[in-house]
């Protein structure tokens, strides 16, 4: 059976937002945002006792030219 349409319109596009996206060396940021936003104990502890060699990798990761790393 042959399909049929009817009343087809199409919608005007939207343009592109130029949002930026979350860059690797937010990842500290994002944690810490999304714990302030959640009050969760588990992830709060979770969060705070990052081990140090994470955060300087996330430091590191500010210079992605020279490092090349993807902290995802």
């Amino acid at each position: 059976m042959p399909v049929t349409l009817e009343h087809v319109s199409s919608r005007t596009v939207q343009q592109k937002l130029n949002t930026k996206g979350i860059r690797t060396w937010d990842t500290i940021q994002y944690l810490s945002a999304l714990d302030g936003a959640h009050k969760d104990t588990v992830f709060h502890e979770q969060i705070s006792n990052l081990p140090e060699e994470y955060i300087h990798l996330d430091e590191m990761a500010r210079d992605e030219k020279e490092y090349s790393l993807n902290i995802y």
